[in-house]
């Protein structure tokens, strides 16, 4: 299991032992992500009577769900709460755990600061036990964050230099031609087709290509399926039963391809190859691009992480970069 197996494990071990379950909540950094645990854990629980729910920002305004055993909330829809409601609002749910997923992003997600993770600073004045997840944080990073969050100790559970570094090839493609969406588009579904004709043997691979716009992940889906390469899209625009309706079908469907706009935690057991589309906003993201291939599938002869660099979303001085 992934990371999400520390809060599904937590609850279930309680309720299988006859102890008393703690209410927990997790934040999520996008929706999909949301979509895709709610679903696990449902699954996980399957047979018992635990109770999972989700709470986005258009169910903030309404009055906050009572009866529930976890519940995953998106990071906007915390900021919503805590906007309307106060920290005060997560006593009179009775939290007793809250699991914050993917915390880097915190820094790794600056354009989104003001309209979500601001709501995370001093969170450790609510004295209710939190829990922060992520697989791309350094020391600096944690001192800085638990600063940020009112930590004045914490205690780290696991070290980075006992896991195991990804057994996965990485592949840079330059091309003159990448300067626009059309033909780095091209570009990408040429390279997939080639993929499933080097792949053939193996019918069980997947391929996540994560773009960097709404607009880039339709195209290419649309481009791919006139190509004879099954694939589906995934973005924000999708409503939430949507969003966990193509996580269901990606998979266990026959679909190819995901493309989606998101880069933590969208996992396929099969993907054994991810393509960066156009480029990527950070270390993290890259780091977090890599993650998506799963350790079994992690084998350096068959998966790779390709970069299509492009010069739409990129573009720098080689001047200006030596001088600074």
């Amino acid at each position: 299991t992934g990371k999400s197996g520390i809060y599904n494990l937590l609850l279930l071990t309680a309720y299988l032992h006859g102890c008393r379950v703690r209410r927990t909540i997790v934040i999520s950094p996008h929706n999909s992500l949301l979509s895709q645990h709610k679903m696990q854990a449902r699954n996980y629980f399957r047979g018992t009577n635990l109770r999972v729910l989700s709470l986005l920002p258009a169910d903030v305004q309404h009055s906050l769900p009572m009866d529930f055993d976890l519940l995953f909330v998106s990071i906007h829809a915390f900021n919503d709460i805590i906007t309307l409601h106060g920290h005060g609002a997560l006593k009179m749910l009775n939290v007793e755990n809250i699991f914050i997923d993917e915390y880097h992003n915190i820094v790794g997600e600056l354009f989104r600061y003001n309209s979500s993770w601001k709501s995370l600073r001093h969170l450790a004045s609510l004295n209710i036990k939190i829990m922060c997840l992520s697989a791309t944080s350094d020391d600096s990073l944690m001192n800085h964050l638990a600063s940020f969050m009112g930590f004045r100790k914490f205690v780290v559970i696991g070290d980075k230099a006992k896991y195991p570094i990804p057994n996965v090839a990485i592949q840079m493609h330059n091309s003159v031609y990448n300067h626009d969406s059309s033909s780095l588009i091209l570009s990408v579904v040429r390279h997939c087709r080639e993929l499933v004709e080097r792949k053939k043997s193996n019918q069980s691979f997947k391929i996540h290509a994560i773009t960097m716009s709404k607009e880039d992940a339709y195209h290419l889906s649309g481009q791919l399926n006139n190509a004879g390469i099954q694939s589906i899209w995934l973005t924000s625009e999708l409503r939430s039963e949507e969003k966990q309706q193509i996580l269901t079908t990606w998979e266990a469907g026959r679909e190819r391809v995901l493309v989606s706009t998101f880069v933590d935690g969208i996992d396929n057991s099969s993907t054994e190859d991810v393509i960066l589309v156009g480029g990527t906003y950070s270390l993290y993201s890259l780091v977090q691009a890599i993650g998506r291939i799963r350790p079994r599938r992690q084998n350096f002869d068959t998966s790779t992480i390709h970069i299509f660099n492009s010069q739409k979303y990129l573009q720098f001085s080689k001047i200006k970069v030596n001088d600074k």
